[in-house]
């Protein structure tokens, strides 16, 4: 009997390469996108101004805040905020984010937020602003208050 002296089939290696190569180039793309990220200057934060309660002093529950945040609030899906960035209060280490009822607009840059989730109590108080993923952000943030709440 005689054997055919053909050579076994190889598979071609071209899809693999082809593969690679588009795996390349997607990391590539990837890493430039980072890259512009990370090289973007920060968003500047609006102040935010802190009208009331005054410093050290005692208030009825709820607690009422009246701030200028140097911007115009609206309310977005990350919560009331302006840009990319959204309002919190810091009570203590407690950081509360405003309900889409909490805040309303008093005119001249005025803004009202009804503070329902804070209990009686002795507190230092800051508003700050808050990244999308919710980390606070200490650029713009208010002054530190003390306030009692009965």
């Amino acid at each position: 009997m005689m054997q055919s002296s053909t050579p076994p089939h190889r598979p071609s290696i071209a899809p693999i390469a082809i593969g690679i190569a588009i795996l390349g180039i997607t990391l590539l793309v990837l890493g430039r996108v980072a890259a512009a990220r990370r090289n973007t200057p920060p968003e500047t934060l609006p102040q935010i101004q802190l009208v009331s309660p005054a410093i050290d002093t005692v208030v009825a529950a709820p607690l009422i805040l009246v701030f200028e945040p140097n911007a115009d609030l609206r309310l977005q899906p990350t919560g009331w905020g302006a840009g990319r960035n959204h309002l919190h209060i810091k009570l203590d280490e407690k950081e509360i984010m405003p309900a889409a009822r909490d805040i309303e607009s008093l005119g001249d840059g005025r803004y009202r937020w009804t503070v329902r989730e804070a209990s009686p109590g002795t507190y230092t108080l800051q508003m700050i602003w808050s990244g999308p993923d919710h980390r606070p952000l200490q650029d713009g943030a208010s002054e530190i208050r003390k306030v009692t709440i009965q």
